[in-house]
């Protein structure tokens, strides 16, 4: 059966331009959403033609399994910078897991040392207004002030590993 392409759906125009693609004997492929519109069968067999293509390939997919099946390094472009993961989706998924726990703990750990340099400065104001000439009742009430901040200090050290 023929039909003129303009009469195709659009998944069987995408098997014809694969097909005229992977024929045309290219030594690089530059596919972007290359499985859109097409049914399981025909996205397997383009799975399949691809895992045996010996050059190059470079992709765009919204295809987990697409993606995790073919790549064998993937590139993420994210706030005007490329990041380069090699090793499959999967990997790839590992990684920036890894790679944002890093950075939560980098924000914990900041907010920590800025929290002991915060009681640090308090406990020295404190001790300077104990060693003043006050009334015992004031002064009662700086070292109470004095050991709650001294205890907070020491819990936050604790946290911190110091």
């Amino acid at each position: 059966m023929f039909k003129k392409i303009g009469n195709l759906s659009m998944g069987e125009r995408g098997r014809v331009a694969f097909a005229k693609l992977v024929l045309s004997g290219a030594n690089l492929l530059v596919l972007d959403e290359s499985t859109n519109y097409m049914d399981i069968i025909s996205k397997e067999r383009i799975e399949e033609v691809l895992e045996e293509f010996q050059g190059s390939m470079i992709f765009v997919s919204h295809d987990r399994y697409f993606i995790q099946r073919l790549s064998k390094r993937v590139f993420l472009i994210e706030d005007k910078k490329i990041h380069c993961f090699e090793g499959d989706y999967e990997y790839y998924l590992a990684k920036r897991k890894q790679q944002e726990e890093k950075e939560e703990i980098g924000a914990e750990y900041q907010i920590l040392s800025e929290n002991i340099k915060r009681l640090e400065l308090e406990l020295a104001f404190l001790s300077g207004k104990l060693d003043e000439t006050i009334d015992e009742e004031e002064k009662e009430k700086l070292n109470e002030k004095f050991l709650s901040v001294a205890r907070e200090l020491n819990k936050n050290r604790n946290l911190l590993g110091r």
